[in-house]
């Protein structure tokens, strides 16, 4: 708002120039008239906001939901894992590998056309990684 042309011109009329500078106190900023929408329409756009954004407030309520469930959840195994009822050997027997490191290659897998054998002769490597 201050930085529109109506702001600066206020500022322009109240400011205290000296020497090419001008500065305003707290009172002037206090008094800089604000252009405010009716109170009417004020309500109007606080009911469009409101419309528009109930679909992400409740996204957030189910999320807030859903974070306290599985904090629950944690807290229960833990106490079930550090009381012997949850065996933690056969529950990490069903989970998948998630280890990042790609798979090792299986014996299926074929050479690349015009490789002669896995075991590769590496005197036939090319000069140019002789480098």
């Amino acid at each position: 708002m201050m930085g529109s042309p109506h702001g600066r011109c206020y500022f322009q009329l109240t400011a205290k120039q000296t020497t090419k500078l001008a500065a305003t106190n707290s009172t002037t900023l206090g008094n800089f008239p604000l252009r405010l929408p009716s109170v009417g329409e004020q309500q109007q756009i606080l009911k469009i906001i409101a419309e528009s954004t109930g679909n992400l407030h409740q996204a957030i309520d189910r999320a807030h939901s859903e974070i306290s469930l599985l904090r629950e959840y944690r807290t229960r195994l833990i106490a079930d894992v550090v009381t012997g009822k949850l065996d933690v050997r056969a529950a990490t027997a069903n989970l998948p590998d998630e280890s990042g490191e790609p798979d090792a290659p299986d014996d299926t897998d074929a050479l690349a056309e015009g490789d002669k054998s896995a075991d590769g002769d590496l005197d036939a490597a090319p000069e140019e990684a002789e480098a």
